[in-house]
């Protein structure tokens, strides 16, 4: 059980980054929230795009670009 909740830990450390990562990107008076970057871990954008969206009441989308592809 440790384990879990040492991921699970983890996990909500990359989330809360994400999150602190686009908000220093986005245009808060858009009518849609946009961040993007190879910084951006890709197994958690929808839950970041989720938190803005929550918090400002916008649409939003959170792109990982990959610069390799």
């Amino acid at each position: 059980m440790e384990k879990i909740d040492q991921i699970n830990l983890e996990r909500k450390k990359i989330q809360d980054l994400g999150v602190k990562m686009a908000e220093a990107m986005i245009d808060v008076d858009a009518s849609l929230l946009v961040a993007y970057g190879e910084e951006f871990h890709e197994g958690v954008i929808g839950i970041v795009a989720g938190r803005l969206t929550d918090k400002y009441n916008k649409p939003s989308m959170i792109f990982k670009v990959d610069s390799e592809k």
